[in-house]
């Protein structure tokens, strides 16, 4: 990554610590019938032979945005360990912690999308609507 006139390499850890920071979600789904036929097989869509149809919400990637004020970070192991060259590092990032911030979030929210949409899809994998919506409670 290049931050002003330093290119920062190095490979570990990052701590930090964020203010006033928002986020948005965005959420599109759609629903998924299976079909169980009489022979006991499932297949998606209209099974002809279905005896039992299910019906399921799938979701695509979720839409994420983060609006982040400010904040003050800790990279270990910049520059290869080098503890001088790590400090004037971290020193330059926290100085001009915006400009940090505006390179690092659009992967945040691209990872952080693609990771919700799988762990929601995955929760949600074996729930039926009738179960997540009953119509008496």
């Amino acid at each position: 990554m290049k931050l002003l006139f330093l290119e920062l390499q190095g490979k570990g850890d990052i701590k930090g610590m964020l203010t006033n920071t928002k986020l948005s979600i965005k959420i599109r789904g759609y629903t998924e019938t299976n079909k169980t036929a009489a022979n006991g097989t499932v297949t998606n869509g209209t099974a002809s032979n279905g005896t039992d149809s299910k019906q399921y919400v799938r979701f695509n990637r979720l839409g994420i945005r983060l609006k982040i004020e400010g904040g003050r970070f800790q990279l270990d192991n910049l520059f290869n360990g080098d503890p001088v060259l790590g400090q004037v590092g971290n020193q330059v990032i926290n100085d001009n912690s915006r400009l940090f911030l505006d390179e690092l979030i659009p992967g945040l929210e691209r990872n952080l999308s693609r990771l919700f949409t799988e762990i929601v899809n995955n929760l949600l994998r074996t729930a039926t609507i009738d179960e997540m919506f009953p119509e008496k409670v």
